[in-house]
C-alpha cells in the first residue's frame, strides 16, 4: 500500500513585538556604528541618503544575492517552493533595465560588466543550493528580513525626547534541532570569512543584543553564512583526452560532472575525487559565533556612547586613509570638499539622492 503523502509542517513565525519610537528620538541602524567610526564624512552623506550612481560591483551583486536568499528562505518558512536563481534573474534584469534607462550616459561602459556579474550571481546561487540543501534541514526558519528595534540606555526617562533607538533587519532567524535560536547573516565576499575577524566583529553581536529581550535564553548566537564571490573551476581537457592535473579551486560535484561531460571513466580519477570529497567546501561556510553576558553588556555601553555622539549633532570631518579612501564611493565628492572643486557639479553628475537605499543595502559592505 503506498504511503500517504505528508504535508510539511509550517514553521511558526517569530513574533516581533511592536515598539513605539517617538518622532523626536534618534534612530541609529546597526550598520551605522562601523561607518561612524571609519569616517564621519562618508557616514553623514550616507545618512542623508546620498549615494554614488555607479555602484561597486560587489555591492550590486551582494544586494541581489540577499534578495534571492530572502525569497528562498521565506518560501521555506511558509512551506512554499521558491527558486533563488529565478528570483535573482528577475531582480538583475529589472535592475539593469532601470539603470540603463535612468543613467544611459554613465552606464553604457558598465553594461557588459553587469551582465557578467548577473551570470556570476546565478552560478553562485546554483552552487549554494547544492551545498546548503542538507544543511538547511538542520534548522527551522523563524523569520526572514525581520526588523527589530530596542532602546539604548540613553535619556533620563521614558518621556525624554533624547532617547536613542538601535534598529536592524536580520537576514534570518532560525531554530536549530536543540531548540536554540540563531541570527543568520549572509555575507558575500571575495574570500571566505576569516575566523579571526569574527572574534572582533560587532555587527552580528549588535543583532544578538537586539533579539536578547525577545528570545531570552533560547538565543545561542549568530551564524555567518559566508558566500564567496567565485565559481568552482571546471577542469580542462588536455590534448591527450584526459583531464588536466593542474591544481584548481573546485568542488567534488563540479569535477565529477566534468568527467561525465567528457565521457571519461570515473575510476581513472579516484584520487582527485577522493581529495575533493574530503575537503571542506572552499566557496561556502557557516560559522557560529556566541557572546556572553559580559560581552553584550560591553557592546551596549559602547553603542550608547556612540549613540549619544550621533544624537548630539557630531562634528563631521574626514578620516583620510590610503587604505579606505580609494574604494570609498564618496572619494570624488570628499576630495572636492577638501580641494575647492565644484562640489555641486560633481554631486549632480555622479550622485543621486535615495533615502531608502540605506535600509536596502544595510547588510553589504566593501568586502561583505
Amino acid at each position: 500500500m503506498p504511503k500517504k503523502a505528508t504535508r510539511r509542517r509550517r514553521t511558526p513565525a517569530l513574533v516581533v513585538p511592536a515598539i513605539d519610537i517617538p518622532t523626536e528620538a534618534t534612530i541609529v541602524h546597526v550598520t551605522e556604528f562601523g561607518a561612524f567610526r571609519r569616517c564621519r564624512v562618508a557616514w553623514s552623506l550616507s545618512r542623508e541618503g546620498l549615494y554614488a550612481i555607479r555602484r561597486k560591483p560587489s555591492m550590486w551583486l551582494g544586494t541581489g544575492i540577499h534578495t534571492a536568499l530572502a525569497a528562498y528562505y521565506r518560501g521555506q518558512m511558509e512551506g512554499q517552493a521558491a527558486d533563488p536563481v529565478e528570483t535573482f534573474t528577475i531582480w538583475h534584469t529589472t535592475q539593469i533595465d532601470r539603470l540603463t534607462a535612468e543613467y544611459e550616459n554613465l552606464w553604457d561602459d558598465d553594461l557588459a560588466n553587469l551582465m557578467k556579474l548577473a551570470e556570476l550571481g546565478e552560478g553562485i546561487l546554483r552552487h549554494y543550493l547544492d551545498w546548503s540543501h542538507a544543511l538547511d534541514k538542520a534548522w527551522r526558519v523563524l523569520a526572514v528580513e525581520a526588523k527589530f528595534a530596542r532602546q539604548l540606555p540613553v535619556g533620563a526617562d521614558d518621556h525624554d525626547p533624547s532617547k536613542v533607538f538601535l534598529v536592524g533587519t536580520a537576514d534570518l532567524v532560525v531554530e536549530s534541532g536543540d531548540g536554540h535560536a540563531w541570527v543568520v547573516d549572509h555575507k558575500t565576499s571575495e574570500n571566505l570569512i576569516d575566523l579571526r575577524f569574527l572574534e572582533l566583529e560587532q555587527q552580528t553581536t549588535a543583532y544578538m543584543w537586539l533579539l536578547q529581550p525577545i528570545l531570552g535564553d533560547r538565543l545561542a548566537g549568530s551564524v555567518y553564512n559566508s558566500i564567496r564571490r567565485r565559481l568552482p573551476r571546471v577542469p580542462e581537457l588536455t590534448s591527450k583526452g584526459a583531464l588536466s592535473r593542474r591544481s584548481i579551486i573546485t568542488t567534488y560535484s563540479v569535477y565529477l560532472q566534468a568527467i561525465h561531460d567528457y565521457g571519461l571513466k570515473t575510476k581513472d580519477y579516484d584520487e582527485e575525487l577522493g581529495s575533493l570529497k574530503a575537503q571542506t567546501n572552499p566557496f561556502f561556510t557557516r560559522e557560529r559565533v556566541s557572546r556572553n553576558e559580559i560581552e553584550l553588556a560591553a557592546l551596549q555601553t559602547h553603542m550608547s556612547m556612540q549613540g549619544i555622539e550621533i544624537r548630539d549633532d557630531p562634528d563631521i570631518y574626514p578620516n583620510q586613509s590610503a587604505m579606505t579612501c580609494p574604494t570609498c564611493e564618496y572619494a570624488q565628492l570628499c576630495k572636492a570638499l577638501l580641494d575647492g572643486s565644484d562640489v555641486a557639479d560633481i554631486q549632480q553628475r555622479l550622485y543621486t539622492h535615495d533615502p531608502e537605499r540605506r535600509s536596502r543595502d544595510r547588510a553589504e559592505s566593501d568586502d561583505s
